[in-house]
């Protein structure tokens, strides 16, 4: 039975690796989007656009809560199943 454990807790940690990669590439996206829409925003500001300024203050509030829930899930995933040191490097 031990042995089935340690294989399910290998496929665990194993999904968990997937799980993280695909967050950290999700962050990476909404932190981008996030960026151009705060360029967006300024430029808007500055040529006195205050429909778009509200329409991006919006977009953009929604953006950082998703990156927080992202930021969470990882922070979650981390807690759980913490990332086993890199025995390649080093």
């Amino acid at each position: 039975m031990l042995g089935n454990e340690q294989a399910a807790a290998v496929a665990d940690s194993q999904q968990a690796d997937y799980f993280r990669g695909f967050l950290s590439g999700l962050r990476a996206d909404l932190e981008s989007d996030l960026a151009k829409q705060v360029r967006r925003l300024t430029a808007s500001q500055n040529a006195g656009d205050l429909g778009a300024v509200n329409v991006l203050r919006r977009a953009i509030r929604t953006a950082e809560g998703d990156l927080r829930a992202v930021v969470g899930m990882v922070d979650a995933l981390d807690g759980r199943f913490p990332q086993a040191p890199d025995l390649r490097t080093g």
